[in-house]
């Protein structure tokens, strides 16, 4: 099969808390993050094919995409399956070669096929690195096959990240989007019930060089972004000694170009039992990271396998307490996950209240999703406890459970509801007041910053945030807060702003997920 011109497709998510759509429009972008394993593909993709990346968060797939275009790539993460589907199946009608890879095809292909009988040409399940290249020799020779299958964890070895390549940010529009992405590492040394990280990727956290983390912070700061970049690691501390080096490496770089960047990332709760690390990641320009908490309670901590929020001779509420607070003295903000539903939690003013003394302004919580293939679908499958058909949304936000709780589901329904409407109840007064506790925690800044207001951009985001919270029921919590942010630390004046738009999109996710809840009571 002769190839020219190769569509890249995206789907589109729907509104959710990671979604930030509200809070995207202080900033004039369209969305929080590009498609970085599109981006990646693109990368091994033959010189001589003309290429396009749709983004569907960005722009619509047209017909004149369809019409130009010879194959089509899709990626796709379960909670954009019904974009995905759609998409899928105008790639098809359209006469086009359909692949399709992502976490969401490797875990569901029958489900997939049942939705889009006959509309997918090409299976790519696992990571696509070891099999893309015989994929390209056996389509130019007319001998594709229907399902290449890489390296799984527990199968073979994984896949060599060191000889992924650079990703082609060149192919997005970089001002669309809030946050850039880079990723270190693959796989996580915990294997938590209920995540399926571990069966995709492995235990043992594989690196990509220094040499290659740099060249892709340069490919970025070359093509003109400056501000936020997200590594999207599993755990990124998963291996503690390899990431002493590449922190270094980082802050060198970092200085020599007057720190453009801002890095977030993920990792582990025991992040904070090392401080050289932490010392490292501020040096570097880290100022935030996301931390799994899930619940402060022991007896759920224990059922869904997360030993490392747990410590011998203090409860779990205790030492997530004090972790929290020892990331955020070294000037790193914590956000984090927290899930309603699991076995052993039987109340959840508890989860309130241990988010309001952290001062963890962004708390994500979602209810319990039993993901196919984890530890807990096979628990509850042996239980009996997942319902007829075992499907979810991947919307963690949504009101749905596809298994039987242990509390009774109105219940756990109405638990949820009552975490989410206290957490972000209209006049966001509750959430300010995390937001001023995060400010005080927050230890000095070394170098780089929040940002700042030098840009236009970020001035239009001040002036938006005041005419759009300051004049509605929100003022009054609203002004309070950017007055005592500015009493106390006039240099987070930045992350204040940034913190108070982060609360109008979580009020108004929230007054959408409970109003979709109530219609169907």
């Amino acid at each position: 099969m002769r190839i020219r011109n190769a569509l890249l497709v995206y789907p589109g998510f729907p509104g959710s808390f990671w979604s930030f759509q509200h809070a995207l429009k202080f900033i004039d972008r369209k969305a929080a993050m590009p498609p970085l394993p599109l981006m990646t593909v693109a990368a091994m993709l033959p010189r001589e094919w003309k290429i396009r990346l749709i983004d569907e968060n960005i722009e619509p797939l047209t017909d004149a995409d369809l019409a130009w275009a010879d194959i089509a790539f899709f990626s796709a993460m379960m909670v954009q399956k019904e974009s995905f589907f759609t998409l899928v199946s105008r790639a098809k009608r359209a006469g086009l070669c359909v692949v399709i890879g992502g976490p969401y095809p490797t875990s569901y292909k029958p489900e997939i096929e049942e939705r889009v009988p006959g509309m997918v040409d090409h299976f790519f399940l696992g990571e696509c690195e070891e099999t893309l290249p015989g994929f390209l020799e056996d389509l130019e020779s007319g001998r594709a096959r229907r399902i290449y299958e890489g390296p799984q964890s527990g199968t073979r070895i994984m896949t060599d990240v060191t000889r992924s390549p650079t990703p082609r940010f060149d192919l997005v529009n970089m001002q669309s989007y809030a946050t850039m992405l880079v990723q270190w590492s693959r796989g996580c040394p915990f294997d938590c019930e209920f995540c399926d990280i571990t069966k995709l990727f492995g235990r043992i956290p594989r690196l990509k060089s220094a040499s290659q983390i740099l060249a892709e912070l340069d490919a970025l700061y070359c093509l003109g972004w400056r501000g936020r970049v997200f590594f999207v690691d599993d755990d990124f501390i998963g291996n503690k000694k390899a990431v002493v080096p590449l922190l270094e490496a980082i802050a060198g770089w970092q200085q020599k170009r007057g720190h453009p960047f801002q890095f977030v990332t993920e990792a582990s709760i025991d992040l904070a039992a090392y401080a050289t690390i932490l010392r490292l990641m501020r040096r570097a320009g880290f100022v935030g990271v996301f931390v799994g908490i899930e619940s402060p309670n022991d007896a759920a901590l224990t059922i869904t396998v997360k030993g490392q929020n747990r410590k011998r001779g203090m409860s779990a509420h205790e030492h997530l307490l004090k972790s929290v607070r020892i990331i955020q003295q070294h000037g790193i903000e914590v956000s984090g996950g927290f899930i309603v539903g699991l076995d052993g939690d039987t109340e959840f003013d508890s989860h309130v209240r241990f988010i309001e003394e952290a001062g963890i302004p962004m708390a994500m919580v979602g209810l319990l999703g039993a993901i196919r293939g984890t530890n807990l679908w096979d628990r509850l499958v042996r239980e009996g406890r997942i319902l007829k058909d075992g499907t979810h949304s991947g919307d963690n936000t949504a009101f749905v459970l596809n298994f039987r709780t242990q509390l009774p589901r109105e219940a756990v329904f109405e638990h949820y509801r009552a975490v989410i409407s206290t957490l972000y109840e209209p006049t966001l007064r509750r959430y300010f007041r995390r937001c001023l506790t995060l400010i005080r925690n927050l230890g000095p800044l070394e170098v780089g910053g929040y940002g700042s207001f030098d840009t236009w951009t970020n001035l239009k985001a001040f002036i938006r945030s005041v005419m759009w919270q300051g004049f509605s029921r929100q003022g009054p919590a609203y002004f309070l807060f950017l007055a005592r942010a500015l009493l106390y630390r006039p240099r987070l004046f930045p992350l204040a702003v940034m913190l108070a738009a982060n609360g109008y999109h979580f009020e108004k996710v929230t007054r959408e997920a409970i109003a979709a809840y109530e219609s169907t009571l």
